[in-house]
């Protein structure tokens, strides 16, 4: 998998935290900002799926 898929997952776990334990005060425009921003995750399923598939490959 990318590295730079790890990176932005990462800092995507972090700010789902700040939300969730409410560490500080958040600006509702940010987060819907980021709500459309699918494309992380997009990334991380195509690389899941092409590492099932190689491993598929070997067997």
């Amino acid at each position: 998998m990318d590295r730079e898929v790890g990176r932005r997952l990462t800092r995507a776990v972090g700010f789902r935290n700040v939300l969730v334990q409410e560490y500080v005060d958040v600006d509702d425009r940010i987060v819907v900002e980021n709500l459309g921003r699918l494309a992380d995750l997009e990334d991380f399923v195509a690389g899941v799926a092409a590492w099932l598939r190689d491993r598929a490959s070997e067997d």
